[in-house]
């Protein structure tokens, strides 16, 4: 069995899984701002699973996509990844009880380089700044590429050291078993999603 076979059934298997849980977190849902940034970050997971989906299918020929049909794709592919990583970034700061999100013009700054690449992944069609599509319809990458990666992988590792460094000082338990789950869970999850992708099917475009 192929790799991307066996990364298209994973992004389909955690799709699910995460619809499942995001169902049962509408039914169940709490009206305060810490549930609905994980609400929100979930919701973007399955939009990035879904869009990965559909990338793997059409390495593997299963989809063809025009020149333009693959611009758009490409742009709301990589959009998707940052958002996700943005929503994860202000889930985390809320979790952690951060100051940031209490001073909206910093919060605004520490999200310039996420803005500045999600502008680049809707405009990359003809500035050609993260992806390059050829008259056949054909990926290839960007300039830009490595720099997006970069900064995403430098949100999470940052966000990783904090909760880190919050465990070992915390005293409640509760706290530091939270704050651990954050390192574990989506630093190896990001890791993942970016090795996969940047050095395998990125390839086949």
């Amino acid at each position: 069995m192929s790799s991307e076979i066996m990364s298209l059934e994973m992004d389909v298997f955690c799709l699910l899984l995460l619809i499942r849980i995001l169902y049962q977190m509408y039914i169940n849902r709490e009206q305060n701002d810490h549930w609905n940034y994980f609400y929100y970050t979930i919701a973007w997971a399955c939009v990035y699973l879904f869009m990965d989906a559909i990338w793997i299918m059409n390495v593997k020929h299963l989809l063809t996509f025009s020149k333009i049909q693959s611009g758009i794709f490409n742009s709301f592919y990589f959009c998707s990844l940052a958002m996700l990583v943005c929503s994860w970034y202000v889930y985390v700061q809320k979790t952690l009880h951060s100051a940031v999100l209490k001073h909206k013009k910093i919060l605004v700054l520490t999200f310039i380089p996420l803005i500045f690449f999600i502008g680049s992944s809707l405009l990359s069609y003809w500035t050609h700044g993260l992806f390059v599509i050829d008259q056949a319809g054909n990926y290839h990458r960007g300039k830009l590429l490595p720099f997006y990666f970069l900064i995403l992988f430098a949100y999470i590792l940052y966000l990783s050291i904090k909760a880190g460094y919050l465990s070992k000082k915390a005293k409640n338990y509760l706290y530091q078993k939270e704050y651990k789950v954050i390192v574990r869970f989506f630093f190896s999850s990001f890791y993942y999603c970016v090795n996969s992708n940047y050095s395998g099917s990125f390839t086949y475009f």
